[in-house]
């Protein structure tokens, strides 16, 4: 017969099996690009970095968390791009108003190939989503056709959280999503 006790132990560790859990690897001998703290300027008031060399503004937390005054609560959320798109244009975060979904280009930037399970720099996003199956969606669509938001053959492309590659995604499935934003900062009064 199995008592409570033992019964809790064996319900918890299936629960903690069935959701994977990813520790962040860096190997510095791998590639000599790295993501250098010294080029942004870390805003713990609001929750936002500055990238100095791009001007780009960026919420240090994934959609879905919130910035505590020193790093980043709750959970990521998935959305779709279209889901992504509108959220940007209603998003208040960090007393910031004019947010928006950054291009390929724009979120490569953030991209520290050092590091994998995610990509990221964790001392500029704390507690960044990493994920091998979802990764962050860009504004770039993959073809210059008009985007039919009805047409779930549309790709766009994403940065991969497990290696930091650019890979492409129809846009009806879900990925997450940083925020970014560029020039003078409309505060929210």
């Amino acid at each position: 017969m199995i008592n409570k006790l033992n019964y809790l132990v064996i319900l918890f560790t299936s629960l903690a099996l069935s959701f994977p859990v990813y520790s962040q690897i860096c190997e510095p001998a791998v590639t000599t690009e790295t993501l250098s703290e010294e080029n942004f300027i870390i805003d713990d008031a609001n929750g936002t970095v500055e990238d100095i060399i791009s001007q780009l503004r960026w919420a240090r937390c994934a959609f879905g968390q919130t910035w505590n005054g020193k790093t980043c609560e709750g959970f990521p959320q998935q959305l779709n791009w279209q889901e992504a798109l509108t959220t940007a244009d209603e998003l208040d975060y960090g007393l910031i108003n004019a947010w928006r979904i950054p291009d390929i280009k724009e979120l490569m930037s953030i991209i520290d190939f050092q590091c994998a399970i995610p990509p990221l720099n964790a001392s500029l996003f704390p507690q960044a989503p990493a994920s091998l199956d979802n990764g962050l969606w860009s504004s770039t669509p993959v073809q210059t056709d008009p985007i039919d938001p009805l047409n779930p053959e549309v790709k766009i492309w994403f940065i991969d959280l497990g290696e930091g590659k650019v890979k492409k995604r129809a846009w009806n499935q879900t990925n997450y999503v940083f925020f970014v934003t560029k020039g003078k900062i409309d505060y929210i009064p």
